[in-house]
């Protein structure tokens, strides 16, 4: 018999898939059990505050029946009693079973309590959310080769296109094609604009094998597809166009 945690398997999904869509579930099922725990637990406080009142309740009315006892039997003294009071013993009885009330209560919210912060445990582990990201990207590292290929071909022809356009950038550069700063300083005799200095210190930096000094963020749509596939088992990767 198939496991009831298991999703339902897409004819199209692939292992990789699968596995990540399972997760999900588990994922989302814990999420359930702690909403559900949550409200268990809040449903048992009322019932055990609800089980305090009566208990005090009770206990008013004990005293009460005290009063009313020692009442009546003045009144019965002088000939002048009319109905008699609750007893004092069935008063006494009422806060025993009041008591009682109020102690299942109470271990019915410590046990609902005890639930709902091992599943709160559970569902805030990291190991969840890491698995979850695991399995994501072994999706992409299955079916995003072909894509990271073309990546690779399309960075290598921009690396050839930089260095050819940089070479002849840097030669201009120092034919002195561009105005230059004049003022003393680091800068004296380098392009005056900042951006052409950054594209000419790009290329001395790849001259030099050290293309990256400083790493940007370039996750872009991969980053999204990654998110996706957090919630989405069947969430579709970047098409890079070929070149």
């Amino acid at each position: 018999m198939p496991s009831l945690l298991s999703a339902k398997r897409s004819p199209q999904r692939s292992p990789e898939r699968q596995a990540l869509a399972d997760a999900i579930i588990g994922s989302r099922q814990i999420e359930t059990r702690l909403t559900t725990a949550a409200a268990d637990k809040a449903s048992a406080f009322t019932a055990k505050v609800d089980a305090q009142g009566c208990l005090e309740a009770a206990q008013a009315a004990f005293e009460q029946a005290k009063l009313d006892t020692g009442l009546y039997l003045l009144a019965v003294a002088s000939g002048n009693a009319g109905a008699p009071p609750p007893t004092i013993r069935e008063a006494r009885e009422a806060i025993t079973d009041a008591q009682d009330q109020l102690d299942a209560a109470a271990g019915i919210y410590e046990a609902a309590t005890a639930e709902h912060e091992a599943v709160a445990a559970a569902a805030s582990n990291h190991f969840v959310a890491e698995r979850l990201r695991d399995l994501a990207m072994s999706v992409m590292r299955a079916e995003g080769r072909a894509a990271a290929d073309a990546v690779a071909v399309q960075v290598r022809q921009a690396y050839d296109d930089l260095l050819l356009h940089g070479l002849i950038l840097e030669w201009l550069a120092g034919a002195r094609m561009f105005a230059v700063v004049t003022d003393v300083g680091s800068l004296h005799g380098r392009p005056a604009d900042e951006t052409l200095r950054r594209a000419l210190q790009a290329v001395t930096n790849i001259r030099a094998g050290n293309a990256y000094t400083k790493y940007p963020d370039g996750s872009g749509a991969w980053g999204a597809a990654l998110a996706a596939l957090l919630t989405d088992a069947d969430a579709p990767l970047p098409v890079v166009p070929a070149r």
